[in-house]
């Protein structure tokens, strides 16, 4: 049997909406060996130098689709996007530290169903591990946060979700997508979930039904306002929408954004 050796929560500071909600949810569950992690602000300077070292896959090169002229709806990686990866480095950082070992990482707008720790009792019972690095997926973006899961009736498959909000590693795991990492040319999900989960040597799997969602996706069950994407899901979100740039549609444009993400 494996064990969850300590639970991650990535946090901005100044979010104590969300904390509240993670000191109130996660022992309500079960899950009560958590630290929180502090998160990066998109306007810290290791955000800025990120962009002026030339390591954030620049315009017009669409990120999503890899072409110069398209209709997708985020086509510029985004201070915001930048952010959130090296929030994650930061854990990933912290977890490599122990190799062996075994962590929960949550962001902290995470809702879990009723019944996620007597399926991950049962899962870290029966759990056979075949490869150094592990990574398990346990939630998507934008579900109805209701329901309820059993440890009778999961079980795993390899289905690709993009689980940023709930996923378990183990050190090795860590430290691999720490030597992995070089520059941001996608989203930190995309890359975790789709990109490394699908290399020979790691063992990626997703629990089913999924264990976990977000509360700032959809905006009909958001209880908290995306802090990269605004969704409008109050008066104050909807003037942060109307201002929010995630697309642009050509160089020039992409220039005068960028140049506007850091002016003081």
């Amino acid at each position: 049997m494996i064990e969850i050796q300590k639970i991650f929560v990535v946090s901005l500071d100044q979010d104590v909406a969300r904390q509240a909600h993670i000191r109130s949810h996660l022992p309500a569950i079960g899950l009560d060996n958590f630290e929180f992690v502090s998160a990066i602000n998109h306007q810290a300077p290791s955000v800025q130098a990120l962009y002026r070292e030339g390591k954030v896959l620049p315009y017009p090169k669409c990120f999503r689709c890899g072409q110069p002229s398209c209709a997708c709806a985020n086509n510029i990686l985004i201070p915001q996007q930048v952010a959130n990866w090296l929030s994650f480095l930061k854990v990933w950082e912290m977890c490599s530290a122990d190799p062996d070992a075994f962590f929960l990482i949550c962001e902290d707008d995470v809702s879990f169903r009723k019944g996620t720790n007597q399926v991950l009792r049962s899962f870290l019972t029966t759990f056979a591990q075949c490869e150094k690095n592990v990574l398990v997926r346990m939630a998507a973006s934008g579900q109805n946060p209701g329901g309820e899961v059993t440890a009778e009736n999961y079980t795993l498959s390899d289905r690709v979700v993009m689980s940023n909000a709930a996923y378990i590693l183990n050190g090795h795991m860590a430290r691999t997508l720490l030597d992995a990492f070089d520059r941001i040319e996608t989203t930190s999900d995309i890359w975790l979930h789709r990109d490394v989960a699908g290399r020979s040597d790691v063992q990626s799997l997703t629990i089913e039904p999924l264990l976990a969602t977000d509360l700032s996706f959809n905006q009909e069950f958001a209880q908290f306002a995306s802090r990269i994407h605004p969704k409008g899901i109050d008066d104050r979100d909807l003037i942060r929408q109307k201002s929010h740039i995630k697309r642009v549609a050509d160089a020039d444009q992409y220039e005068r954004v960028r140049k506007s993400w850091f002016q003081s």
